[in-house]
């Protein structure tokens, strides 16, 4: 992947969407009586989250990585959700959808094309106007 992509645009919502779903989930973990070292798993969890959000929330730029990271997160948040279900555990939410796919070499490659190709249009145009 690239260090930088499209997806990068979708960096704050895909971590808006995972905040708000932990947020909601840990709301539940906290209500229930499921057992202690499910609860354990997940508060660590919650905290390795908190922090990550908190090392990047300056952020003016985000790199592909940063998508990649938060989409890795809202996956190991939809593992909690089948696993409290499976501890016993009710969520009064229902889970994120997974996230989507990450784009391939071909939407790249045609991007990047596409780019080149208007880079060399202006270029000719001005050319055009600048002979004459």
């Amino acid at each position: 992947m690239w260090p930088f992509t499209t997806d990068i645009d979708d960096t704050p919502a895909e971590v808006r969407t995972t905040h708000q779903s932990i947020a909601s989930l840990n709301n539940d973990v906290k209500a229930s009586s499921v057992n202690e070292t499910f609860k354990t798993s997940w508060y660590d969890f919650v905290k390795e989250w908190l922090q990550w959000v908190d090392s990047i929330k300056r952020l003016s730029v985000y790199t592909a990585p940063l998508y990649a990271k938060s989409t890795e997160y809202r996956k190991r948040l939809l593992g909690y959700f089948d696993a409290f279900k499976l501890a016993g555990g009710k969520p009064t939410v229902t889970p994120p959808p997974p996230p989507p796919p990450p784009k391939g070499l071909g939407d790249y490659v045609i991007t990047g094309v596409a780019i080149l190709a208007g880079v060399l249009g202006v270029a000719y145009v001005v050319g055009q106007k600048v002979k004459g």
